[in-house]
């Protein structure tokens, strides 16, 4: 995990202590650069595990006043609700810019599977099969809710997922586990909800579009609501040449009229027949980050 520069120097007694500076950007009352400055840490471990702690704090906050203070804002065009190829590239590649690991794998998990933004809530670790490149949807967070519901059995899925998104996941992991090291929490991993809280819960229903709201408005991007980036994903793959039935499969549609032994039988193959034409798709464009491409 790539942290700040984490410096050492010398105490009078000759004894090594470690510091560091992280840097919450522009002051825009004053313009000038706000940062905080820690030291007398013994360990350069030690000086990494406040470094996150810190920077997940900091993160927090904005997170807490966005919901306060931003309104949601609507997409007035419900026909142009969604973004295209190049669009969703863009999004994802600013999205990467705010060195976020839970920002990031979020939205490249729901632009690159089409899952609804309530069941990416739900989601705990091990509905995500690394070996396999699948994820498991089973169940949902509803508005005001405290815990997941279980969808019903025929409700469930499985998704295909390419391997940039899981490496991104795995990232993710890798920092929400020193975080729940150094808040000292008794998380199951096995259990661990994938997005959490500051407080090792579920996140407020809101947070996925106020996410989407702080980027949009940072980097200027065209304002689409979290549902209409999930409809980008259907957009991207109708795009891609992906059969109905496959983009039905991957977003949770009921498929009437086609449910047929037939198309039970080829349906692992429509899945990957599915998954590639989506890569393959999203891998075209030559203008975006090959880190956001995969």
């Amino acid at each position: 995990m790539k942290m700040a520069s984490i410096n050492s120097y010398q105490l009078k007694s000759g004894e090594t202590r470690y510091m560091f500076k992280l840097d919450h950007g522009i002051n825009p009352s004053t313009g000038k650069s706000i940062k905080t400055i820690r030291r007398s840490f013994k360990t350069k471990k030690e000086a990494e595990l406040a470094y996150l702690s810190l920077k997940l704090e900091a993160q927090n906050r904005t997170f807490q006043n966005k919901l306060v203070l931003v309104p949601e804002k609507r997409n007035k065009n419900n026909q142009d609700n969604y973004y295209t190829r190049e669009q969703l590239l863009e999004f994802l590649s600013c999205c990467k810019k705010e060195n976020n690991k839970m920002y990031y794998a979020f939205y490249r998990l729901l632009g690159f599977s089409g899952v609804r933004t309530n069941e990416a809530y739900a989601l705990t670790w091990e509905d995500i099969d690394f070996e396999n490149n699948t994820i498991l949807i089973n169940k949902s967070f509803s508005y005001g809710g405290k815990h997941a519901n279980n969808l019903r059995a025929e409700n469930w899925r499985i998704i295909l997922i390419d391997s940039k998104t899981i490496d991104v996941l795995k990232e993710w992991r890798e920092e929400q586990q020193q975080f729940l090291q150094i808040s000292d929490f008794k998380a199951i991993q096995s259990k661990q909800i994938v997005f959490n809280n500051q407080k090792n819960g579920y996140l407020n229903v809101r947070h996925g579009q106020v996410w989407l709201d702080k980027i949009l408005e940072k980097y200027d991007l065209k304002h689409i609501t979290t549902h209409g980036y999930r409809v980008s994903h259907a957009q991207v793959l109708t795009e891609a040449g992906a059969c109905s039935t496959g983009i039905q499969q991957r977003l949770g549609r009921s498929i009437h009229g086609v449910t047929t032994a037939k198309n039970i039988q080829s349906t692992e193959k429509i899945q990957m027949d599915t998954l590639q034409k989506l890569i393959e798709y999203m891998l075209h464009n030559k203008t975006i980050s090959p880190d956001v491409r995969g």
